[in-house]
């Protein structure tokens, strides 16, 4: 008898140590679902996050997973994503309520029934829900100034919206010419001009080629050039305030059942040994938590 005869599945295979969120390859997450092993602790935390997201909640709506290093924190946080996502919702929800329904402990001991499970997804298909999930140290730039969580944060809403992920400023140029309903036609006028595809060149075409940039943008929209110049070589450092602003903004174009769910993985280790990291964080759960309440 070999070790793969003690398994029910096979182990001569890509088996990662630790979840990573970026993986979202379809085969490899219908492999994460359908091995999602829920103790009686995971059942409850899963259960309780989707009555809150669905029921709502007074007061802050942050919620903060924690756990030494290797005990599922960041499976946990992907497995949530799953469940709120349109794609992977119905499988993820399945497998929660099929593995109540073979639970192996103690009936009287079990902390979910499936009809709980059946609640939350009722409830969740009246909802639109868009879940963003991130590794806050993969897509954070290398500086950790005071106010670069808010920056990061503020780049991931950006990205979520189809605007410039790394760039605050390009994002705001791209929103103000989407406002005008122009920003297809500046993409097309500026791959006539140049032969390049915006998205892809964004960021070195405004440092190495702004003016063909604003050549573009001036065709197709109503925009001040001067100002507009001067917008796009300002370097972004965003307040708490201004980052819940435009939070409040796009919110308030969404319907009342609507909700914005961000995931963040690896915080913990994203602010290691710098204070002024969670003092960024912080303003900002309580920002969202006051003044976007459940959205």
């Amino acid at each position: 008898m070999t070790l793969s005869d003690l398994y029910k599945r096979d182990i001569d295979r890509r088996i990662d140590p630790v979840a990573t969120v970026s993986e979202l390859d379809a085969d490899y997450v219908q492999k994460e679902i359908e091995e999602y092993y829920f103790t009686d602790t995971l059942f409850k935390h899963l259960h309780t996050f989707l009555e809150r997201l669905t029921e709502g909640t007074e007061g802050r709506t942050g919620v903060w997973i924690n756990g030494y290093y290797g005990s599922g924190k960041s499976h946990f946080l992907k497995y949530i994503y799953y469940c709120l996502s349109e794609q992977f919702g119905d499988a993820a929800l399945g497998h929660f309520e099929k593995s109540l329904r073979t639970y192996e402990g103690d009936p009287l001991d079990q902390p979910v029934t499936e009809n709980d499970v059946r609640t939350d997804r009722r409830k969740l298909e009246g909802l639109e829900v868009d879940p963003v999930m991130f590794n806050i140290k993969n897509v954070s730039d290398d500086d950790r100034s005071q106010r670069s969580v808010t920056k990061t944060f503020y780049n991931r809403l950006n990205a979520h919206r189809g605007y410039n992920k790394s760039n605050i400023q390009i994002a705001r140029f791209e929103k103000h010419l989407d406002e005008q309903g122009a920003l297809p036609a500046f993409k097309e006028a500026f791959a006539d001009q140049t032969g390049d595809n915006w998205p892809e060149v964004a960021n070195d075409a405004v440092d190495f080629m702004l003016g063909d940039v604003l050549d573009a943008a001036s065709a197709v929209a109503d925009i001040d050039v001067k100002s507009t110049r001067a917008a796009l070589q300002r370097e972004a450092s965003p307040t708490t305030d201004e980052f819940v602003d435009e939070l409040e903004r796009y919110l308030g174009d969404k319907p009342q059942g609507y909700r914005l769910v961000l995931l963040v993985d690896e915080v913990s280790l994203y602010m290691q040994g710098e204070p002024n990291l969670l003092v960024d964080l912080q303003p900002i759960i309580e920002q969202i938590g006051d003044r976007l309440a459940d959205q």
